[in-house]
């Protein structure tokens, strides 16, 4: 993948929202070529329409380390709905901004016990030589002890990244320390209690419009 050029703080947010379109605009197609193929899935809520997929789509084999050093695969994504954002903790805004949406969406759906089924909001981490074990649990336990970090070398999650929509690329022009940054997606995903995709969740995001969608969502799922 190529480099950008440095970007402001404005300029990141905006390149996340375009990678943010992209990518959703990509999954889109995917399953409307999806559906012409297959069966025709039930027809989709006009409220939930660019939010849920027709049809579930399979989640790629997942071969990443948890926060406390376990193993996180696809068994850990069964019998119960998962929130799911790509980033990095040394972002400096998009990751701390749906953090905080996610903190107030999970508050908000335990409050209102508007799922029976358990939910869970994991955090993968696109930088793993920075984002270790003890820092990625120090992160995402500032917003939630319940919520999940996790990562894998990039060898194993560029391909998965791919193959969810997810876009980042690594920024190191015009730094001459070696630091870097990293330009991102910005979607939320939404895993479903088998561990197929369903939905996602593009920015700007609100974490009651999020609950009242998720609520939907489980309707018209009947999980």
């Amino acid at each position: 993948m190529t480099e950008p050029q440095p970007q402001s703080r404005t300029g990141r947010i905006r390149l996340v929202i375009l990678f943010t379109a992209v990518s959703v605009a990509a999954l889109l197609a995917g399953a409307w070529f999806s559906q012409q193929l297959g069966t025709s899935p039930a027809a989709v809520p006009e409220a939930l329409n660019g939010t849920v997929f027709p049809r579930s789509r399979p989640v790629p084999s997942l071969a990443l380390t948890d926060h406390n050093g376990a193993t996180f695969d696809n068994a850990r994504l069964k019998g119960r709905w998962s929130f799911v954002f790509f980033g990095f903790t040394h972002c400096p805004d998009v990751c701390p901004t749906t953090l905080q949406v996610l903190k107030q969406t999970y508050l908000q759906i335990q409050t209102a016990n508007t799922s029976a089924t358990p939910v869970q909001v994991i955090f993968v981490s696109v930088d793993p030589n920075r984002d270790t074990a003890p820092i990625l649990k120090q992160y995402v336990q500032f917003y939630n002890p319940d919520f999940i970090g996790a990562t894998a070398p990039l060898g194993t999650l560029t391909p998965l990244t791919r193959a969810l929509g997810i876009l980042y690329v690594y920024d190191t022009q015009g730094r001459s320390d070696g630091s870097y940054t990293v330009d991102h997606s910005a979607q939320i995903l939404l895993i479903d209690p088998q561990g197929n995709w369903r939905a996602v969740f593009s920015p700007p995001h609100d974490p009651a419009r999020i609950v009242d969608t998720f609520a939907q969502i489980r309707q018209f799922t009947g999980e």
